[in-house]
């Protein structure tokens, strides 16, 4: 782990050297508008010159600072801001690469005074990043943290997301240094999921590198060394010499961790012999660690020492604290190996005496602490993107229950609608049946009705011309007799005159029954004369006065009708000449174009009504039967002592 931290920082500060350089190239294509100017250096533009350095610094630091603060003087005579701040930040790198941090933080610093002034929020990011990986390497965590996080907001306002993703992968790194690997992860998959987007290789190789080391430190050993393998391709292709000595010596630590020392061996060779052609001696100590640790295990003590011996030299001459505790703690271990305890000892507790100087716990706290407060308004805007999805999740559930409730009344709607529609084709069915029935009983009813007609006619018609012509016979037979007794009995006369008036009375009632059965007049005449000629003899009986009344009965009705209502009427004046036992009768008829309306009143003795229900008698009975038989009513009106009224109303056409 203690080792881990070192090639960690190495890696970051190559990150930040490819990412600030590669930056100037994109910027520097022509689209920015303060690049417009042509500025040439030696006959050449500034931007192609930029473009030789950034290649340069990675195979010769040296020669890239010198010719880089030549292009800076030329610059700062003409006062052109930007690319002051571009040149100091390219002159910090050159000396971040030689592990001189003190001068390169020097260059950041005046670069990070010249982009405030310009209020570039771009270059202003540069600057707190190149800053921030300067203090990650003095093991500065705090303040690596606090510039990091400046660098990522200032890029964030400027839009510059290529270096976003570059801050990503150095608050990666950051992390992996503290032990905290799940955000470490999550800031390697930001990292290179913004790489990937903008199609940026050397920041994926270099991404790729701590995924692989962060698989070692789990244990995940396969997975390590196949994310390791596409970092040495990548690096390879596009000749990354940082990148790729890098990704071999990270190749070499896993096979270290699997006991397989000549593999680790060799892969340390091949990384020292990329890091030798540009001189860092920072990544040559880690090296020179992991050679010692190879060969610790090999049992090659003395080998282990010289190079655990190497690294520390070259740690002390870099002041570089951590990486000076690493080589005491290893060599400790090896003069252990070797028997010599007291030697042990002594580096055991001079590492000792380093590590409690660079142990602030204090510092750590600080870490998360100074991390919320710069989160805090990146959660305040998550909160009120969550609260505004909750708000749209919302109102697309309302607008769904809205749209289900309508499809819901419009299918109770439509099932009414159809339900309506089937109640009103059963009840139209219905109503044609049951006005087929109808009809089919009034049919049966005039049927019925026409053959009583003319069986009364046939009965009429039997009483007058055969019953009636007998009767009149014995009549003759009995007149010559009684014409014969005159002179000689009293007594036999007197019979034959009383049988004479019986057959009188018998041929009067028989003329009577033949009228009211079929009576002529109606069937020849209609029901006006028919009911004229009734009242005319009800008159000659001198029992009661008979009035009429008779409006509107102009046409001829039709002989169901007219048979109907003559019967009806007279069958109500011999309920009155049977028990009403008055002296006067009225009859009003009243006829329009649909019925016609029969008035019948006496002062008689009337009669409860009540009573009439209970009454056995036909007569009423049968009326009624037959005036609703033909769809009319029939309504009794009386009282005790105050006579009757009886009203009966039946269409004028049974049709």
């Amino acid at each position: 782990m203690k080792k881990s931290f070192l090639s960690f920082g190495l890696l970051i500060l190559i990150f930040m050297l490819s990412q600030q350089i590669k930056s100037e190239i994109w910027l520097l294509s022509g689209n920015n508008k303060k690049n417009r100017e042509c500025i040439k250096i030696n006959g050449q533009p500034i931007d192609t010159l930029f473009l030789k350095l950034q290649n340069l610094v990675y195979h010769s630091p040296d020669s890239a600072q010198l010719l880089a603060k030549e292009a800076l003087l030329i610059v700062e005579q003409i006062n052109h801001i930007d690319w002051q701040v571009r040149l100091l930040n390219l002159v910090g790198t050159c000396y971040s690469i030689k592990s001189e941090y003190i001068k390169a933080l020097e260059c950041y610093h005046k670069a990070l005074k010249l982009a405030m002034d310009s209020d570039d929020n771009e270059r202003l990011g540069d600057s707190y990043n190149n800053i921030g990986g300067v203090h990650f390497f003095a093991r500065n965590y705090t303040e690596a943290l606090t510039n990091y996080l400046e660098a990522l907001t200032y890029y964030e306002l400027d839009g510059a997301y290529h270096k976003v993703a570059g801050v990503n992968c150095n608050l990666g790194v950051l992390y992996d240094a503290l032990g905290n690997t799940e955000k470490a992860n999550y800031h390697y998959k930001e990292s290179f999921s913004g790489f990937e987007k903008l199609k940026i290789f050397p920041g994926q190789t270099l991404v790729l590198t701590h995924i692989s080391q962060n698989y070692q430190l789990g244990g995940k050993y396969d997975s390590a060394l196949v994310v390791i393998d596409q970092a040495i391709r990548l690096a390879d292709s596009i000749q990354e010499i940082y990148s790729l000595s890098l990704a071999l010596k990270t190749k070499g630590d896993i096979y270290l961790a699997l006991n397989d020392l000549d593999q680790a061996l060799n892969y340390y060779k091949l990384s020292e012999t990329e890091v030798k052609r540009i001189q860092n001696k920072n990544t040559l100590s880690i090296i020179h660690i992991g050679f010692a640790k190879a060969y610790l295990k090999k049992g090659d003590i003395q080998q282990s020492e010289n190079h655990a011996l190497e690294a520390l030299n070259m740690a002390n001459d870099l002041d570089d604290e951590k990486l000076i505790v690493d080589c005491h703690m290893l060599l400790s271990k090896i003069m252990e190996t070797k028997g010599n305890y007291h030697i042990a000892l002594s580096h055991f507790k001079e590492g000792t005496d380093v590590n409690n100087k660079i142990m602030d716990k204090s510092k750590l706290h600080g870490i998360y602490n100074r991390e919320i407060q710069h989160l805090s308004k990146d959660k305040e805007i998550q909160k009120l993107e969550i609260e505004r999805q909750q708000y749209l999740i919302k109102q697309r559930n309302t607008m769904i229950y809205i749209i289900v409730l309508i499809f819901l009344i419009i299918i109770v709607l439509i099932v009414s609608l159809y339900f309506l529609y089937a109640n009103k084709v059963k009840v139209e069915q219905q109503k044609k049946i049951n006005d087929a029935n109808l009809k089919v009983a009034e049919e049966r009813a005039k049927a019925a009705l026409d053959a009583e007609i003319q069986e009364r006619k046939l009965l009429g018609l039997e009483l007058h011309d055969r019953v009636g012509p007998l009767l009149s016979l014995v009549k003759l037979n009995i007149t010559a007799l009684a014409g014969q007794l005159d002179s000689i009995n009293d007594r036999r006369a007197k019979m034959v005159n009383s049988t004479l008036d019986t057959i009188n009375e018998i041929l009067k009632e028989i003329k009577q029954i033949s009228q009211n059965m079929a009576p002529i007049i109606l069937i020849e005449k209609g029901f006006e004369a028919a009911i004229k000629n009734l009242v005319v003899r009800l008159n000659e009986t001198n029992n009661y006065q008979v009035n009429l009344d008779m409006y509107a009965i102009n046409d001829k009705l039709e002989p169901y009708v007219e048979h109907v209502l003559y019967r009806s009427i007279l069958e109500s004046i011999n309920n009155v000449l049977s028990h009403a036992k008055g002296t006067e009768i009225n009859i009003q008829i009243v006829g329009n174009q649909d019925d016609i309306t029969v008035m019948i009143e006496d002062n008689g003795q009337g009669f409860d009504v009540s009573d009439l229900q209970k009454n056995n008698g036909l007569g009423m009975k049968s009326t009624q039967k037959r005036i609703e038989g033909f769809k009319g009513n029939m309504f009794v009106d009386s009282k005790i002592g105050k006579g009757t009224i009886v009203t009966f109303i039946i269409p004028s056409k049974t049709n």
